[in-house]
């Protein structure tokens, strides 16, 4: 291992993770419409109600929100086929580099 990576608390990978998550949200808004529902909240039986407050969230170490019930629509026709051809690619290099994970 190189020598600068020893002494450094930062995780050498932070980069790659940040453009591959932009990737992956990036394709998705591309892809989808993604709208809220009128969908029941299971613990209420009331008509589930977004929020954007500390109440929302859920998680100590990370930060994340509660299940909530949303719809992902494709844009397009085309749109969705590029989405679908794009995960039967995705699909078949995650069988070469990890056969037993397929």
């Amino acid at each position: 291992m190189p020598e600068r990576y020893l002494d450094s608390e930062v995780c050498p990978g932070i980069p790659f993770a940040e453009r591959s998550m932009w990737i992956n949200i990036v394709t998705m808004l591309w892809t989808f419409n993604i709208r809220a529902t009128n969908g029941v909240d299971p613990n209420t039986g009331l008509p589930f109600k977004y929020g954007d407050s500390d109440a929302s969230f859920c998680g100590d170490f990370s930060n994340a929100p509660f299940s909530f019930p949303v719809i992902f629509e494709p844009r397009s026709l085309r749109r969705a086929e590029v989405a679908r051809r794009e995960w039967a690619e995705l699909e078949k290099n995650i069988t070469v580099l990890m056969p037993g994970n397929a």
